[in-house]
């Protein structure tokens, strides 16, 4: 009976707002300017929607939701690198 307590907590309307933040987030991740915001944003959505999951006693779903998590840390990952390697005009060799 734990389960239903639990789901009873989220209404409809925030459950379908995280889906709809999940979607632009994802959007985001398609241009490269916007790609590490959209990658944040989907973490945060995608950590909420995990815990609800866990909360509801489905663990082997959860554990599995935690892979696309994964993934934006990945995301995330390469754009702090791409903005840290400097330009070729920038290593101070004269041309």
């Amino acid at each position: 009976m734990k389960t239903k307590k639990y789901i009873k907590m989220f209404s409809v309307a925030l459950i379908v707002s995280i889906g709809v933040a999940q979607l632009l987030a994802a959007i985001l991740l398609f241009v490269p300017r916007t790609r590490t915001a959209g990658a944040l944003i989907l973490v945060a959505t995608l950590v909420f929607s995990t815990v609800v999951i866990f909360m509801s006693g489905n663990n082997n779903f959860g554990l599995a939701s935690m892979i696309p998590i994964l993934m934006c840390g990945i995301v995330i990952a390469e754009g702090k690198l791409l903005r840290s390697t400097p330009e070729p005009s920038d290593t101070g060799i004269d041309e």
